[in-house]
This record gives C-alpha cells, sequence and structure tokens, in this order.
C-alpha cells in the first residue's frame, strides 16, 4: 500500500525573510533545491504550509514547509495529514543540527527529538517517534555558543560555500530515501 501512496519531505525552518539566510532554515535551502533539480512547481501557500508537489523517478512527492515557527512544525504536519494520506515510513524530516560538523549528513530511522524543538513539535504531531529524519550539521566552533543565538544566525560566506558544496551529496541521500528507504539511504551516506 506505500507503493502507491506519496513520500513527504517536511523541511524544517522558520517563515519570513528575517529568517531565510539563518542556519535554522536549512531544511528549507533542501527543499528549494529538491524543488528545483526535480522541477517541481513554485511552493503554493496551504495556511499553514507551503507545498509543491510533483513526480519524479515514478514516485509522486510532496515538499512542505511549515508556516509556523520552528517551536509548532508539526501543526502543519497535522493540516498536510487531513489533506493528503501518506505512510509514516515515507516520510523524512530534514532539520539542521548543532552537535554535527558543518554539513554532516546523519539519516535515522527514528529516535528522540535530541533536543530540537521543530523535531519535538513533530513526535507530538505524529504521536509517535519512529520517522525517517535527516539531520544536518551547522555545527558550531565552540562548545560555548549560545545555541539560539547561533541557530538564528546566517551563515558566514565561507560556512555557506562548505555547506553548499555538501548539497550534491545531501540532495543524493535524500533521492536515495525516496527510492530505496532509509535503511538504504543510512547505508550508503552515514
Amino acid at each position: 500500500m506505500s507503493e502507491v501512496l506519496p513520500k513527504v519531505l517536511l523541511g524544517l525552518g522558520n517563515p519570513g525573510r528575517r529568517y531565510e539566510r539563518t542556519r535554522h532554515n536549512t531544511g528549507f535551502w533542501v527543499l528549494d533545491s529538491l524543488a528545483h533539480r526535480w522541477d517541481f512547481p513554485f511552493f503554493l501557500d496551504e495556511d499553514t504550509y507551503l507545498q509543491s508537489s510533483g513526480q519524479w523517478q515514478g514516485k509522486n512527492i510532496h515538499l512542505v514547509k511549515p508556516h509556523a515557527y520552528m517551536n509548532n512544525s508539526g501543526l502543519a504536519l497535522i493540516d498536510f495529514k487531513r489533506e493528503q494520506s501518506f505512510e509514516i515510513e515515507d516520510l523524512l524530516v530534514i532539520y539542521d543540527d548543532l552537535d554535527l560538523p558543518l554539513g554532516t549528513i546523519r539519516l535515522r530511522p527514528s529516535g528522540s527529538s535530541g533536543g530540537h524543538k521543530g523535531v519535538a513539535s513533530v513526535i507530538v504531531a505524529l504521536e509517535s517517534q519512529p520517522f525517517a529524519r535527516m539531520r544536518i550539521g551547522i555545527g558550531a566552533e565552540s562548545e560555548k555558543v549560545d545555541a539560539t543565538s547561533h541557530v538564528l544566525s546566517e551563515f558566514s560566506g565561507e560556512e555557506e560555500d562548505r555547506l553548499l558544496d555538501q548539497f550534491p551529496r545531501i540532495i543524493e541521500a535524500v533521492e536515495c530515501f525516496c527510492l530505496k528507504g532509509v535503511k538504504e539511504a543510512m547505508n550508503l551516506f552515514n
């Protein structure tokens, strides 16, 4: 049954121009890159989320960006789920991770929020922890950095270049998830 239902890629970030270039919006950046690569239409405003949908490699795929701030990301998923049926195993949540080195990716089939408030909101919305996630490192250079300030700051030019250099690998990992599932993507990209 999961084969006929779509893949859902939920990128986490904060809405609005103020946060557009911040580290916390790395999940949004990935979805923008995918939409461009797959020639999907512009993201449409669906009240609590932005959505771009299309087909890639014979798979129906929805790219979803919550319209709410990070702490309320799960609300968008609740609304999306009312409109579109999908299996939890076909969901991939893509988000930034302060504890990983810049540009590093880690895929997992489940787990806790790890202190990420956006992921915590998704767990509450789904009433479940077993959903695939991709963490993308935005690592702080020092352990003494204030987490909130760091995630809401913009990348330096050099940091942004280093992160974008990793995007081909990040995109390839997402595509692997869409075609072969999280376990295969973990084996190849972790």
